[in-house]
């Protein structure tokens, strides 16, 4: 009996997954395609009523955003969407990682399942740590500039063009977008 016992402590110890980490597999396990946006400081663009829009918005499967704004969009291969979904279940953060109040999201990924369908979303702000995700996504821990650093770092190496790089191009692009926000 002894020997039982300790033939299944190490299997439940090793087996032992948290209730998220289940979530976020089973949700990874549904994705089929992966598709990343890099575009302006949304705050800039995205507006209703000349007040900036709260949360992305998703109607009849697509998100309602002005796409003419899009800087760069890469479609994620199975490997890098294995390297993708490892960050995102990292807990990087902790409770100590970095925030920072400012929240101008510049990249946006969706998830979509195996009959074209959106089934998640997950946008963030790499220099202040924020994100928003759809419900579905809950599970994902924290985001943080830390985990944000390596976030930039991922995504330039699928090739996407990084929005808050902060080139001569995404600087004239946010201070044009800026002006017509003003009315100026």
């Amino acid at each position: 009996m002894r020997y039982l016992v300790l033939l299944f402590i190490p299997i439940f110890f090793f087996s032992c997954k948290s209730e998220k980490e289940e979530a976020i597999e089973l949700f990874a396990k549904e994705v089929t395609k992966v598709k990343i946006w890099s575009y302006p400081a949304r705050g800039l663009w995205d507006v209703e009523d000349g007040k900036e829009r709260q949360g992305i918005k998703i109607l009849n499967n697509k998100v309602e955003l002005d796409t003419t704004k899009i800087i760069d969009n890469v479609e994620l291969n199975g490997n890098q969407k294995k390297e993708l979904f490892a960050l995102l279940k990292n807990d990087i953060c902790g409770n100590s990682g970095t925030h920072a109040a400012c929240y101008i999201p510049r990249h946006l990924i969706l998830f979509y399942d195996k009959n074209e369908k959106l089934i998640g979303f997950y946008e963030f702000c790499i220099e202040c740590g924020g994100s928003v995700e759809a419900e579905r996504l809950k599970n994902i821990p924290a985001f943080c500039v830390e985990k944000g650093t390596e976030m930039e770092q991922l995504l330039k190496s699928f090739g996407l063009k990084i929005a808050s790089d902060k080139s001569p191009e995404i600087k004239e692009i946010e201070k044009e977008l800026g002006k017509q926000l003003l009315g100026k």
